[in-house]
């Protein structure tokens, strides 16, 4: 619907239908010769559609096709609630908010009036076919007594109705490779048939490791006669994958789900899952340029939320939520951004603006990264808005995320550039790295430090790597006078030869307690059923034996024998003896013993 004042707000005009009940995220824009532009996604004809308004509003020409929109329904970035929306051949599809950002040219350059658009795109590809079906392996209700199966091939089971109301589980594992894309499609039958329908869900966890699996995608199988689209992932690395087949409590659950390459097309503008492309118009919106990927992530991590924006110069910016994260194997988002000088033709590499790495998985209740971002100029300035979960203590307080901005001037930015800077606790301190590109003007390295973000940086007296001309080089350091149990800031600054600099956003970086003995965290969860997790704190590198004991001090199986480092070292027992069988439920010790110190601490397995 579209209003409008010419009063100053004071008064609007009776609303005026723009587009149909499958429309979605209008976003308006005036351009250079005062005509106005709505843009929108409509999901009953999967397209992204325009109308032009000559007089302010009063009439509108008839909608023009922007581009096809090829939403991977069912597929949100990682652990982002989706929300139902129709969609004329997917009328049970559900989806993430996919609004199309806008921005005009008001530049006095050869680009002015120019509009721009932009938003995120599944891969178009052909599905590879199937060839055999895996029936579930019992007992298959944790990811380590996971039935196998293979890309191509179709799994069935069923989960039976639980007294308690509470969900079973079943999981089915595969290996996959590192942006190997996979379409999965299912159907499930509840029995008895329910009141209510709501979409089976099956959950897919990164093969990051067994004490640290990663909620990656959530996706949906239809129940019944229901029908839903395809569920299409890029796997974000190599290694072995666990689907998580969900009950539904008091009803019995029968499900039938295959597994199936995609095979990308060559001339599809997305290469992944979901890409953020643009396109623009140089007519006030009645034709469109073909479109272009702008994001730079490589296959497998999912891009979000692109917004648009154009400065006194006509440089258009583009920001998103990337998931880009290696060390989360896609699950965590950063705004990054990137600038063309060329009206969209070329871009820069991207940088990180945002200094934190938020999660959207759906276990978690808090933090969310935003459902929105904001990009805007002023001038030369480029000034950008997100939300993340940083704030630990909001989060434990069960309050939520935090508004977040940043702006900088491109000229600061662009040339010599930070294109990754990061850090992460390490037994020995802080481990620092940084990638630079086009480094071959560039003199020396300094770091800087601070307990605050907006504190003193002062210069860290560590030895620092010299640049070897190459264009692009990845460095690594490791600043071992952190001090244990705070929070530390960190600020790069690259000195280029003519002496000036280039700075990175603060990182920050938590550094845990130093441990003063051997010292087990709580084992989480306690009681467990399939899986649990222990953590244990070292004061210094020792040869260190981990073995589970009953009450009678027999042993049950033996976790580790080895030298740890110093700091946190953690293993997951799934409740098996060494020989393989389940062990009973009941009360088991886990001690750990080295160098003449021991920790032990009790664990109790239930049914």
């Amino acid at each position: 619907m579209f209003m409008r004042s010419l009063n100053g707000g004071a008064t609007w005009s009776s609303p005026v239908t723009i587009g149909g009940d499958s429309t979605d995220g209008a976003r308006p824009v005036v351009g250079g010769d005062g005509s106005l532009v709505i843009v929108w996604v409509d999901r009953g004809r999967n397209q992204v559609l325009a109308v032009r308004s000559t007089d302010q509003g009063a009439t509108f020409s008839n909608p023009v096709t922007v581009a096809a929109h090829d939403d991977n329904l069912n597929t949100p970035p990682p652990g982002i609630g989706r929300s139902l929306d129709f969609n004329a051949a997917w009328p049970r599809a559900y989806s993430f908010s996919n609004f199309p950002s806008v921005a005009v040219d008001l530049s006095s350059g050869p680009r002015r009036g120019r509009l721009y658009t932009a938003w995120v795109q599944q891969a178009q590809g052909v599905t590879g076919p199937l060839a055999g079906v895996v029936g579930e392996q019992e007992p298959n209700d944790s990811p380590s007594q996971a039935t196998s199966f293979s890309i191509g091939q179709t799994f069935v089971g069923g989960v039976p109705s639980s007294d308690n109301g509470f969900p079973t589980l079943d999981y089915f594992g595969f290996e996959g490779q590192v942006g190997q894309t996979i379409s999965l499609t299912g159907r499930e039958q509840w029995e008895p048939w329910p009141d209510f329908i709501e979409p089976g869900l099956v959950v897919m966890f990164c093969p990051d490791s067994m004490s640290n699996i990663e909620m990656v995608r959530t996706g949906a199988v239809p129940m019944g006669g229901e029908v839903e689209p395809p569920m299409v992932l890029t796997l974000p690395s190599t290694g072995r994958f666990y689907i998580q087949q969900g009950g539904a409590g008091q009803y019995s659950v029968s499900y039938s789900v295959s597994v199936s390459n995609f095979a990308v097309s060559p001339s599809s503008v997305a290469r992944d899952h979901r890409d953020a492309v643009l396109t623009w118009s140089d007519d006030g919106g009645q034709t469109w340029a073909p479109l272009r990927r702008i994001s730079d992530g490589p296959p497998g991590f999912a891009d979000a939320l692109p917004e648009v924006a154009v400065d006194d110069q006509g440089r258009l910016h583009v920001a998103w939520y990337d998931f880009r994260t290696e060390s989360h194997c896609g699950s965590r988002a950063v705004v990054r951004w990137r600038e063309s000088t060329d009206g969209g033709l070329t871009f820069h590499p991207s940088e990180p603006i945002s200094d934190y790495a938020s999660s959207w998985h759906t276990g978690d209740t808090v933090p969310f990264p935003g459902w929105h971002m904001a990009l805007t100029t002023v001038g030369s300035q480029v000034h950008v808005a997100w939300v993340d979960g940083r704030d630990r203590e909001l989060v434990d307080a069960n309050v939520g995320s935090e508004i977040y901005a940043a702006s900088f001037n491109p000229d600061d930015v662009t040339g010599t550039a930070i294109s990754r800077f990061d850090a992460e606790a390490a037994p020995s301190g802080v481990m620092l790295r940084w990638r630079i590109t086009d480094d071959g003007d560039v003199l020396r390295f300094a770091l800087h430090h601070s307990r605050e973000a907006d504190g003193l940086f002062e210069p860290v007296a560590i030895s620092l790597p010299l640049p070897d001309g190459r264009v692009e080089l990845d460095y690594e350091v490791a600043d071992m006078g952190a001090e244990p149990g705070y929070l530390h800031f960190y600020r790069l600054e690259v000195v280029k030869r003519d002496g000036s600099s280039v700075w990175s956003t603060p990182i920050r970086v938590e550094l845990p307690p130093a441990a003063r003995r051997l010292a087990w965290a709580a084992a989480r969860p306690n009681p467990f059923a399939s899986l649990v997790q222990v953590s244990l704190a070292n004061p210094g590198r020792a040869h260190v034996n981990v073995v589970v004991h009953d009450l009678r001090g027999g042993v049950v199986s033996q976790l580790y024998e080895g030298d740890l480092p110093a700091g946190t070292s953690r293993w997951t027992w799934d409740g098996r003896r060494s020989d393989g069988s389940t062990a009973p439920p009941g009360v088991y010790l886990i001690r750990a013993s080295g160098d003449g110190a021991e920790a032990t601490q009790r664990i109790v397995r239930v049914r």
